[in-house]
C-alpha cells in the first residue's frame, strides 16, 4: 500500500519542521479511492476535487465494502 511505514511519520515530521509545532491531534486517511474501478490520480486523469466529490452523487464513485 501507498502508506506503509514511513509515509505518516514523515508528513508529522515534516508539518512539525514546518510550523515549529504539532499541527493537528489526530491524521486520518481514507486509503485508496477508485473511479470506476481504478485507482484515482492526477497522473491517470481520473481525480475529481472535493466540490464534486461531497455531494457524492459523482457516478464514477462507489462505495467499497469492508474486508
Amino acid at each position: 500500500m501507498d502508506l506503509m511505514f514511513p509515509h505518516h511519520e514523515s508528513e508529522i515530521a515534516q508539518s512539525r519542521i514546518a510550523n515549529g509545532s504539532d499541527s493537528v491531534k489526530y491524521w486520518m486517511h481514507n486509503n485508496m479511492i477508485t473511479i470506476n474501478g481504478q485507482k484515482m490520480g492526477k497522473s491517470l486523469g481520473n481525480f475529481i476535487t472535493w466540490k464534486n466529490f461531497l455531494p457524492e452523487d459523482h457516478p464514477g464513485l462507489t462505495q467499497a465494502t469492508a474486508r
